[in-house]
């Protein structure tokens, strides 16, 4: 019930008007280099989870600790699946040993379209493929493209540059079994959070 609700005022509150949510945040609107600016809703939500010490660090914990602490206080903003989703999780040999990759296509995909590989948020030691599940199912419905979630693995364990070389190698992956996923090796594209 309280995840319900916790959602139902998080959609209520991220529709309110850009202007509303930058001055609900306390700060100015917020820019990165080269003039673009941060989503109002994000902004808040951003300033929010800092003021409110979620996602803060806590050094007695272990990385592995934190991101358990980080997975469960996302819970309340995860969205049920799509319709129409279909996902497939894959094993992939990597060096060093295995990753998942996650494949999401929309009931609409026709063979020979676009691919898109995507790489979820928490530079290199954080989240994982949950944490952009939505977004995925999202971008297979609206673009009418399958997604590739990459569940690279994570520092500290695997330290720098496995992460990276995951990302690359699945990516590569992808691109050497065009064929037999029924998409167009000319139309991958990379994006992620």
């Amino acid at each position: 019930m309280l995840g319900a609700l916790t959602r139902l005022l998080t959609r209520l509150i991220v529709s309110l008007p850009g202007s509303w949510l930058i001055r609900m945040s306390g700060r100015p609107q917020m820019t990165a280099s080269g003039g673009r600016v941060f989503d109002p809703a994000g902004q808040f939500i951003a300033v929010t989870a800092i003021k409110q010490g979620i996602f803060g660090l806590d050094e007695t914990k272990s990385v592995p600790e934190l991101r358990e602490i980080w997975k469960k206080q996302m819970k309340p903003f995860e969205k049920p699946p799509l319709r129409g989703i279909r996902r497939q999780d894959r094993t992939v040999e990597v060096e060093g040993g295995t990753i998942t990759v996650a494949e999401f296509t929309h009931k609409t995909y026709q063979p020979g379209g676009p691919a898109i590989v995507y790489f979820h948020a928490g530079v290199y030691c954080a989240f994982g493929i949950w944490a952009c599940r939505s977004t995925c199912e999202y971008l297979a419905r609206e673009l009418n493209a399958k997604v590739f979630a990459v569940g690279y693995r994570l520092a500290p364990e695997h330290p720098y540059p496995t992460p990276l070389n995951d990302a690359d190698a699945a990516l590569e992956w992808v691109r050497a079994n065009a064929e037999d996923f029924h998409i167009d090796p000319e139309r991958i594209s990379v994006a992620g959070d």
